[in-house]
């Protein structure tokens, strides 16, 4: 008798599973779910290509979800979660899945970010010029301060005759002298302040004279940008490309002088990265001139703008040999200034001293952050020692530091 009784329910659910069986101490959630449900919303909730492929997530309360599944769940027949068994459905699908959107987001590439073009050429200047000068105008007078000479010999500057200023570069003197009172033959004009572009990218600068001239911008001590003080009196237009920063001033000078050529003329112009080719605007010059700063002129690979805005995600071959071009271009720069530094006193303790706190100081701001002893010894000091010159020393800390992913 006891055994047809076993025999019996084990036909009941046989026949009829647990669908025709209403009791919660016997249906569950779970169960109700995998019956009805995981078909066509996944056994986890995932979604079902072809039937419903989003998962089951969102920001429902619990009671709307038991509202919803038993009015219209399963769509094919929703008579069979009604009442008690859509409550148990629900909140089963909201404690094990509804609630947690982070258990369907799928497995993603880790993408790799650097600065940006802008943000390294940007933090390449800022950092010398924190040990070089920042370059800032503080009298706004616009145009560029000149000076008139006479002069004498290979002295082009004999005899200051009169100063003035300059809104632009665009003199046709012909066979006259600039100002009243100079020689004719033999003077010379000296201007200086600073250029502050507007764009960020490739400037060309053209000189056009019959005579002699020299232009430095952004250099203060070294070799010219463009440099014609050889002249045969003939009419010739120079010219010179430079990587500038927008929005950044920059010294500028330029050297002009006469030796008995029969006419006298100079032009100073500019094409920007997004204009024509023109004389130099006076609202672009000042009077006051500024340090100069660090601009790699290495070109950089362009970053990505698929989202409507630069990103740096490009770290391949072509970077990363654009970017050591640039760092090499930048130690060197920093081995020129530090050899200018302590000429003359290489082997001085104190001069010694004063390099190595420049590098530490190098190597916190590039990495933005306070470095201990032991990271200062590594990085700084063990690339110091009395057999290497300083200036190669001080090259090295610059070639390790801006290679750094802490840096770059």
């Amino acid at each position: 008798m006891k055994i047809s009784f076993l025999w019996a329910i084990f036909f009941f659910f046989t026949e009829f599973g647990l669908q025709g069986w209403s009791s919660p101490s016997l249906v569950t959630g779970k169960s109700l779910y995998a019956n009805q449900c995981a078909e066509c919303h996944g056994e986890r909730g995932q979604g079902v290509e072809d039937e419903y492929s989003k998962p089951l997530v969102g920001d429902w309360p619990l009671e709307k979800i038991i509202r919803y599944v038993d009015k219209t769940m399963p769509d094919y027949d929703p008579k069979l979660t009604k009442g008690k068994n859509a409550e148990l459905v629900s909140k089963f699908i909201f404690e094990s899945f509804y609630q947690k959107p982070e258990l369907f987001q799928k497995d993603s590439k880790v993408q790799l970010s650097r600065l940006t073009n802008r943000q390294f050429r940007q933090s390449l200047a800022d950092l010398f010029s924190h040990f070089e000068g920042q370059p800032k105008i503080q009298n706004r007078v616009h145009g560029l301060r000149g000076k008139y000479y006479n002069a004498k010999g290979m002295n082009k500057k004999k005899t200051i005759k009169h100063e003035q200023i300059d809104g632009k570069i665009d003199f046709n003197f012909k066979d006259q002298a600039p100002i009243q009172g100079m020689d004719v033959k033999k003077f010379s004009i000296y201007w200086e302040g600073s250029i502050k572009p507007r764009e960020t990218g490739w400037y060309e600068f053209f000189v056009q004279s019959p005579n002699g001239f020299s232009l430095r911008i952004n250099q203060n001590d070294s070799l010219p940008t463009i440099d014609e003080k050889v002249t045969a009196g003939m009419m010739r237009e120079v010219s010179a490309k430079l990587f500038l920063l927008g929005g950044r001033p920059y010294p500028l000078s330029l050297e002009y002088f006469k030796f008995d050529d029969p006419n006298a003329s100079i032009e100073l112009k500019w094409k920007t990265p997004l204009g024509e080719k023109e004389i130099i605007p006076k609202e672009f010059l000042f009077t006051e001139k500024v340090s100069s700063s660090f601009i790699t002129q290495q070109n950089l690979p362009p970053d990505d703008y698929s989202q409507g805005f630069e990103r740096g995600i490009q770290i391949d071959d072509t970077w990363d040999e654009a970017v050591t071009f640039a760092v090499l271009e930048a130690a060197e720069h920093a081995a020129e200034k530090v050899s200018r530094l302590i000429r003359g006193r290489e082997n001085d303790p104190d001069q010694r001293e004063k390099v190595v706190a420049i590098a530490e100081d190098f190597v916190r701001l590039a990495f933005r952050e306070k470095l201990s002893q032991e990271e200062l010894e590594w990085i700084v000091h063990r690339k110091f020692n009395p057999k290497t010159p300083l200036h190669t020393s001080i090259e090295k800390v610059v070639l390790f530091t801006l290679k750094s992913p802490r840096f770059l």
